[in-house]
């Protein structure tokens, strides 16, 4: 038998936005102790990859860990992959920001004495953001230098490479460029550290063969201690300790060697066109492309758009005339950095991890949008200023209306209901309706009243399961949170509904329209004015008020901002072309990211004028001022994800809906205005 190279790769990652408190628990759980046992082990050799976001907080919080880290790539025990700094799937952002977050990469580990490996300039490597690949990565990757990344053998198998052929690397080629693909072992992902050691030594035994092979594991460090159960088994019961030694016992037959030696000292296994591909569980949640999250949620959609929008729009004010002052120039620079802190990809999809359900990494991903489009503002015009443009801002191949200020951002889909997709604070780095709606996933039917068992027998002693194989407990208290909604949690939805609808019914999204509004199409004209600036929105749609039969209604919201004013204003008219008169309950209906105990229940008030929610954690206050007294319904938005620790109920925001008894006269019209103000908030903010 042939020595067999083994590739030990750990990547460890915490998302932009994080809890500074999660950053923690996950260095002091897992890649310190990580690191400690590693030192003491000096022929076990590992391949090591941080995000930027970690080696930021690393640098800020633990400096001396980065001194560790740089020593044990000078001896040769330790090197590091590269990546896109912030972690973006390469493929969702533009060209230019993929190679400058490469680059940013390359230039960290250069500054931090981490990069090569034995003092060698030797090729370049990344690991993939959640193993995302498409062909045409292949120029890209070759544009920036780099020779290598590691995917999945589950990738190889969708190329059509046999099992016995996934020990190596293998080249794949896009119109000339070549990039070298690694590919790690499932068997081993499962088994480490979720088997016994002599398990996972009796696997590596198993792949040995009579010609030369090199067997990769790569995965998670939160594996290594963060995961449920691993701390424990890891390192209080000796997993790891066990392992390393296990690993320098076998060094006769098992020799422990990096990807940059692999790539010098091995041949290619051949060539390889890897389809659009990533791991099989993503995949699964994907529904077969990672792009397909876009579609799956329109939250995830709304920032990636935005994100593009900015993208654009600083790759347009680059060598501009603005630019030719060195502040100028800093700004953009600034402006920049926001942008692909923004990109960091955890925000933008949910699998077993919270990702897109977490309200406060979306937050941080606005947070970073708004900050760099307020840079941008502030090179336009540094004094007030209102605009409003008619484009494809979500490229669905229809226009939507933007109404800007310096302060604020209003975003309406005329061809969804005229419904308010973006309201955002920009100094204080909030969209106020941030929400997201809640959702079927796979998981909701499939857990249902089932165990959870977060350990496995093994003897003895009680391994964790990896979270891929545990069972979650869906509580009863959850189960009823089990209610899905019919259209997107935004706001200025248009509801016809009888005059005897319920405010239950409506919080569990079983209330029948009478309208077609919601998401109707609707006309769009923008009206300029002195100071202000109006998206005037119309539909002539129907109410079906008679069994078999409909009558028409025309709808006209307008929104108006000015330039002045933090704030904003809407008005209604409902207008009855047909011979008789239309009585129903019409109702406006907002979804907001802001939590205030007030409207943390469900609840139904009367003769409403005037009503304000604040959010008191957020410094956040908004109110609303009729023309004519409302009923109001509201109730909080609750979903139910899964996660790494299990099933949880996240709060996402807050529903209210004005609504109105209108009697609408045969060809008369009824109409409604509405002042709407956002402003500063504290503790002693009511509602």
């Amino acid at each position: 038998m042939n020595v067999t190279r083994f590739i030990l790769a750990v990547h460890c990652h915490q998302p932009v936005g994080n809890f500074n408190w999660v950053f923690e628990e996950a260095y002091q759980k897992a890649y310190k102790p990580f690191v400690d046992l590693l030192e003491r082990h000096p022929n076990v050799r590992v391949v090591f990859h941080y995000s930027g976001s970690l080696l930021d907080w690393v640098r800020q919080k633990h400096p001396d860990f980065l001194k560790r880290l740089k020593a044990l790539v000078r001896r040769g025990q330790a090197e590091f992959l590269g990546s896109g700094y912030y972690e973006p799937i390469l493929v969702m952002v533009p060209d230019r920001d993929a190679l400058a977050q490469l680059g940013m990469m390359r230039g960290a580990l250069k500054k931090f004495g981490l990069e090569g490996g034995n003092g060698t300039k030797a090729a370049h490597g990344i690991w993939l953001s959640e193993r995302v690949w498409e062909p045409g990565l292949v120029p890209l990757l070759s544009k920036a230098g780099v020779a290598y990344a590691i995917v999945d053998d589950h990738h190889l198998a969708l190329a059509g490479v046999k099992e016995e052929d996934r020990f190596g690397y293998h080249l794949t080629e896009d119109r000339g460029d070549t990039v070298a693909l690694f590919p790690s072992l499932k068997k081993l992902r499962y088994a480490v550290p979720f088997n016994q050691v002599d398990d996972v030594i009796r696997i590596l035994k198993e792949f040995r063969s009579e010609r030369p092979r090199t067997v990769v594991l790569a995965d998670d460090g939160e594996k290594f201690g963060l995961w449920p159960g691993t701390q424990k088994w890891v390192y209080e019961e000796g997993w790891l300790e066990r392992f390393f030694r296990e690993l320098e016992k076998n060094r006769d037959w098992l020799k422990m060697t990096t990807f940059r030696e692999a790539l010098e000292q091995t041949t290619p296994l051949g060539r390889v066109y890897v389809p659009v591909a990533s791991y099989e569980e993503m995949l699964g949640w994907s529904g077969g492309s990672f792009r397909n999250f876009l579609a799956k949620y329109p939250e995830a959609d709304a920032m990636h758009k935005k994100m593009l929008w900015l993208s654009g729009c600083i790759a347009e004010a680059k060598g501009g005339p603005r630019m030719k002052t060195s502040s100028a120039a800093s700004s953009l620079r600034q402006a920049q950095d926001h942008l692909y802190m923004a990109q960091s990809n955890d925000a933008y999809w949910h699998g077993v991890f919270g990702g897109l359900y977490l309200k406060h990494l979306r937050r941080a991903v606005y947070g970073h949008l708004l900050e760099a489009e307020k840079i941008m503002d502030g090179l336009h015009s540094k004094r007030p200023w209102v605009c409003a443009e008619e484009a494809d801002f979500d490229a669905d191949n229809e226009e939507e209306v933007s109404l800007r200020s310096k302060g604020l951002t209003l975003l309406a889909d005329s061809n969804r209901g005229a419904q308010l997709i973006e309201l955002s604070d920009k100094g204080t780095g909030i969209n106020l309706i941030d929400t997201l709606s809640r959702k079927p996933e796979a998981y909701h039917g499939k857990l249902a009243g089932k165990k959870n068992p977060v350990h496995a027998s093994a003897g003895q002693k009680q391994m964790p399961l990896s979270i891929h194989d545990q069972e979650q407990e869906l509580q009863p208290e959850l189960a009823d949170l089990l209610v899905y909604d019919r259209t997107r949690r935004v706001s200025l939805i248009d509801h016809v509904f009888s005059p005897s609808a319920s405010f239950q019914n409506f919080a569990r999204g079983t209330e029948p329209e009478l309208g077609d509004f919601v998401e109707g199409d609707y006309q769009a004209r923008v009206v300029r004015g002195k100071g202000n600036v109006s998206a005037v929105f119309t539909r002539q749609g129907n109410v079906f008020l008679k069994v078999g039969g409909n009558s028409s209604l025309t709808v006209t919201k307008k929104i108006t901002l000015s330039k002045n004013v933090r704030g904003f204003d809407v008005g209604y008219r409902l207008s009855n072309p047909a011979g008789e008169p239309k009585s129903f309950l019409f109702g406006s209906e907002w979804n907001l990211t802001l939590k205030d105990a007030h409207v943390n229940r469900i609840g139904d008030a009367q003769g409403v004028s005037w009503f304000s929610v604040a959010d008191p954690a957020l410094r956040l206050k908004i109110s609303w001022s009729y023309t004519r007294e409302a009923r109001l319904w509201y109730f909080p938005v609750e979903t139910v994800s899964d996660s790494e620790k299990g099933m949880e109920r996240n709060y996402q925001g807050a529903c209210l809906a004005f609504l109105w008894d209108v009697h609408v006269p045969a060809r008369g019209a009824w109409e409604v205005r509405c002042a709407v103000k956002i402003e500063s908030a504290d503790e002693k903010s009511q509602s």
